[in-house]
């Protein structure tokens, strides 16, 4: 791998100890047609709350029974991440803790492609919105995951586009999502880095440009997705 291509991967910002405990998955379809399978890995040693709360949205045993089945991406921030969310709470279900917020638990030096964080509104106040990334960054996301397979869809989805800001073009939707497996605890182990390398095949540099910066993700009259962006409660 190229130095300039590992750098705009991020590829040298994920951590070796992070460990896949259950492998979720969201089958999403454009404009009401197929588009594909992505697979997620939930770090549920590293993060073990808000990962336990993913996994209930995916198999449909959220607070209220709600999953993430129809869940459309309300925001593409280009090169940047595809960042999912219905609402600035959440129901998580967990016992002990505020039911529409979850506490920080893993904050990444910097995010690479193809993981996964939560969104917060403060400090221990992780909210239901998350993004799925698409490269390095200056700055330090609470990831609970990565994509494993079917990174494919997010490159699609960005080549699809967005309209005036940050906006998606097309209607893409969750239309189904649960578990494929969990792993048993004495089994599991660091990720190998093989994983990421397969996740990562394929990168045009020329295509997706340089890393971002953290002000991509503020909220500014400045920046061309603010309107867009603020149609989503609570993501910023």
């Amino acid at each position: 791998m190229e130095a300039a291509d590992r750098r705009i991967r991020g590829a040298d910002h994920m951590p070796s100890g992070l460990r896949i405990g259950s492998v979720v998955y969201f089958d999403v379809t454009l404009n009401g047609r197929d588009a594909g399978r992505i697979v997620i890995g939930l770090f549920t040693e590293n993060c073990p709350l808000y990962c336990e709360y993913f996994h209930r949205r995916c198999t449909g045993d959220g607070g209220k029974g709600e999953s993430f089945r129809g869940m459309r991406l309300p925001c593409i921030i280009v090169r940047t991440a595809a960042i999912f969310g219905d609402g600035a709470f959440m129901q998580h279900g967990i016992p002990g803790y505020n039911p529409e917020f979850l506490p920080t638990e893993y904050k990444a030096e910097k995010p690479w492609r193809g993981c996964l964080s939560s969104i917060a509104h403060g400090p221990n106040k992780e909210t239901p919105n998350f993004a799925i990334h698409m490269g390095s960054g200056d700055f330090s996301p609470n990831v609970f995951g990565m994509v494993i397979g079917g990174y494919e869809v997010i490159e699609h989805m960005q080549s699809v586009g967005t309209t005036y800001g940050c906006e998606p073009k097309g209607e893409w939707v969750v239309e189904g999502c649960g578990e494929l497996c969990t792993l048993d605890k004495t089994k599991i182990v660091p990720m190998p880095w093989q994983l990421y390398e397969s996740v990562s095949v394929g990168f045009d540099e020329d295509k997706f440009g340089p890393k971002s910066s953290k002000a991509t993700f503020a909220p500014s009259a400045s920046n061309s997705g603010d309107a867009a962006r603020k149609k989503v409660l609570g993501l910023f």
